[in-house]
This record gives C-alpha cells, sequence and structure tokens, in this order.
C-alpha cells in the first residue's frame, strides 16, 4: 500500500507530553484521495478505530462528499432515534463515530449544504477549501474485502479458504437485506462491488459489512441527471466501465443514459 511521508495524520498522540488523541497503528488502505488509518484512540473511549483523512490533493467536493457520508451514517443508518433504524440491519454496514471534515454537522445546515453542493451544474472551482485536513473516524473492521477472497491469486498467497456455498448463500442474503435497509432510508450506495464487502466473520456465522459511502446520494428524483460531481459517479473522462466490475443495468451500456433510482443497488449486485 502506498504512504507518502507528505501524507497527513491528524491529532498524534505524543506520549512524551500527553498530548494529541490518535496513536496510529498502521496503514489499513489507501488511493488517490484519501489514506485510511488503523489508529487507537488514547483520550476517549473508542479503542482501535479506522481513520479516513483526506489527502493534500483533495478537493473541496471530496470534504463534502465525506460529510455526506458520515452524516448519513450517524443520522440514519446508525441512529437509534430515526423511525427507521433497525438494530440488526444497521450491523450490516460499516459505523462511523465522528465527523471531523469541518462542515457544521447539524440536519438544518446538512440540507443547506446539500441544496447548495448538489445543484445542477453548481460551481465547485469558487469553494474555497475549509481549514485543516478532513477526516472521518469509523469502526475498525478484521477479516477481508469479498474482492480478496475472490481472487485466486491472493487467496493463494493468504492462505484464505475459498468461499463455500453456504457462505455464498450468507453473503447473498445479508448484502440483499442491506438494499432493503437502504430503500427504506432512500439512500442509494452505487458502488457496491466485491471490495466495498467486507467478510468479518467465516463460516456458519459469516458476517458482511458494506464499506464505502463515498457516492452514495439519496434517492431524490431531482438528482437522477443532476450534472454536479458532488453528484455524478463518472467524471468527463471515465467511462462507467472504469473500475465498475459490477454495474446495474442502466449504467452498463451508455454513459449517455446513466440514471439511477432506490432499484439501482438491487440491479448493482445481482448484475
Amino acid at each position: 500500500m502506498s504512504f507518502r511521508l507528505t501524507d497527513f495524520f491528524p491529532d498524534p498522540y505524543d506520549a512524551v507530553s500527553n498530548t494529541g488523541r490518535w496513536r496510529r497503528l498502521r496503514v489499513l488502505g489507501s488511493g488517490g484521495l484519501a489514506v485510511v488509518y488503523l489508529a487507537e484512540d488514547m483520550t476517549g473511549g473508542l479503542g482501535k478505530v479506522a481513520l479516513k483523512v483526506l489527502r493534500s490533493q483533495a478537493q473541496p467536493v471530496h470534504a463534502f462528499e465525506l460529510h455526506r457520508e458520515a452524516f448519513w451514517s450517524l443520522t440514519k443508518l446508525h441512529c437509534l432515534e430515526h423511525p427507521h433504524y433497525d438494530s440488526e440491519m444497521s450491523k450490516l454496514f460499516v459505523k462511523y463515530f465522528e465527523d471531523h471534515t469541518g462542515f457544521r454537522t447539524s440536519k438544518a445546515d446538512f440540507d443547506e449544504h446539500r441544496r447548495q453542493h448538489e445543484a445542477d451544474h453548481f460551481d465547485w472551482s469558487e469553494v474555497r477549501p475549509l481549514p485543516g485536513r478532513p477526516y472521518v473516524v469509523m469502526e475498525y473492521l478484521p477479516g477481508q474485502a469479498l474482492w480478496a477472497i475472490l481472487n485466486p491469486k491472493i487467496r493463494a498467497e493468504t492462505k484464505t479458504p475459498a468461499i463455500t456455498p453456504e457462505e455464498r448463500q450468507l453473503i447473498l442474503v445479508q448484502v440483499a437485506k442491506a438494499c432493503v435497509y437502504l430503500q427504506k432510508h432512500q439512500l442509494i450506495h452505487r458502488d457496491l462491488r466485491p471490495c466495498n464487502v467486507q467478510i468479518c466473520r467465516r463460516g456458519r456465522r459469516c458476517q458482511v459489512k458494506i464499506l464505502d459511502f463515498g457516492v452514495m446520494i439519496a434517492a431524490e428524483r431531482s438528482l437522477r441527471q443532476c450534472q454536479s460531481s458532488a453528484v455524478r459517479v463518472f467524471g468527463a473522462n471515465r467511462t462507467p466501465q472504469d473500475g465498475y466490475d459490477w454495474l446495474p443495468p442502466e449504467v452498463d451500456s451508455s454513459w449517455a443514459g446513466w440514471d439511477a433510482d432506490d432499484a439501482a443497488d438491487f440491479q448493482h449486485w445481482s448484475g
């Protein structure tokens, strides 16, 4: 996994001065826009967590997307007070604990941010970056991504057993339930592929967790053909096939005809 000396680690704990909060343990994953660290909360009670930290080259739109995914976990999927909360269904998704993106976190502020930033043809070039380096705090999930278990080469290198028929059925059922839960909350994940399905436990008690809400949007008709970069999955220089191995039918054949509704996740997974 790539790690750059210039990558930022937030609020690092210093044992000598007893300052800071997070003790960096290792890098869990990295991409062009973010690094995910395994860290330990040295002053709070969260224990081991995953910190998703944006890199310096990330743009304001990416900070908004990070804020949006954390907000929906905190106020919808994992919110005990939400009318559609289900304790068993919520366990199918990675849980976000804290939002340190710099955005105000009240529902009124969030709704206003969405109204502005998800507006058709919103000009992100006029948005100034928020101070600091945006990051969110999530639960740390052991196990392996489904794509790694399905990859024969990786499976051989890690001596990981293949998926059994019983596990396959359990995985399919759990992801289907996750899609139902998202639909109840009127959300569309839009990126249900093997790398975003974490297998935390194997065998008869096989446990799935859905990861990466970065391109999740609300199931609102007004967003179906929205051109805002906070809504579009694919950029101007990217085709629907790039990096997406399981695609819903509505994006599989024509970029120009892309249109997602709240059935997209079911189609994506079944594809």
